[in-house]
């Protein structure tokens, strides 16, 4: 199956990531193309400025529809700034955590938010 490509910048038509209405967009590619078990490369090619908010919702979600071994077979990101693979590991690995047990995620913020 022919790998597709995703730029970013093409997608949503602006520099800055950081809208989550532009996050869901690519999310909704993202998600279409695993489903498919289509092979998909996304470029962040003259994004500037890359939130973890948006990396969250547009990656980050992938992890509460597929396991990580589809994500990892399916899913490739390129021309990322090194800060922004950091917020993108950060990202995947909460992701992660949080999706292999939401309800013990979500009480141990509990906890810490309750002293």
């Amino acid at each position: 199956m022919e790998t597709l490509k995703l730029n970013i910048y093409e997608l949503i038509g602006n520099q800055n990531c950081v809208l989550e209405e532009d996050a869901i967009k690519v999310f909704t590619q993202l998600k279409n193309a695993i489903e498919h078990n289509q092979p998909i490369v996304i470029s962040f090619e003259n994004a500037t400025l890359i939130t973890t908010t948006f990396l969250n919702i547009a990656i980050g979600n992938l992890y509460g529809e597929f396991g990580e071994e589809k994500i990892q077979s399916c899913l490739n990101v390129e021309n990322m700034k090194d800060e922004d693979k950091i917020k993108l590991k950060l990202v995947t690995t909460n992701a992660k955590a949080f999706y292999s047990n939401p309800r013990q995620f979500e009480e141990s913020i509990r906890e810490i938010l309750e002293g």
